[in-house]
């Protein structure tokens, strides 16, 4: 490799490394109220706005097959417990984000992320 090769890939990884910081700079979410919203066969059930001072709350939601206990903690939620034979919804694990989004079908219950702002990441 010559020292214009060199200078070429180094010019190139800069390049590169500048785009990425760029768009994170850029087109970094703005602060939005951020929800959490239950849903049981459709309709919503609860919806809990989320904060860092959140402690650890646990919601009881009344799914089709028993009960569903539910864990907040700050920006996080998961399924504690399902009354349901697979258990994906508890193996998912924690969410953090829309559009991360936990379903039960056995039970029918969804959980997911809603926002405060109507505005997208393109118009936003």
């Amino acid at each position: 490799m010559t020292k214009a090769d060199l200078r070429l890939v180094l010019i190139i990884f800069l390049l590169g490394l500048f785009c990425l910081l760029g768009r994170n700079l850029l087109f970094s979410p703005k602060e939005e109220i951020k929800q959490v919203v239950f849903k049981v066969e459709g309709k919503v059930v609860e919806t809990v706005v989320l904060s860092a001072e959140n402690e650890h709350r646990k919601i009881v939601l009344a799914g089709k097959l028993g009960p569903v206990v539910a864990e907040i903690e700050g920006f996080k939620i998961r399924i504690l417990s399902a009354a349901c034979p697979d258990q994906i919804c508890v193996e998912q694990g924690w969410i953090e984000q829309a559009p991360q989004t936990i379903i039960c079908v056995p039970n029918e219950i969804v959980v997911f992320f809603k926002s405060g702002s109507s505005l997208d990441g393109i118009t936003g």
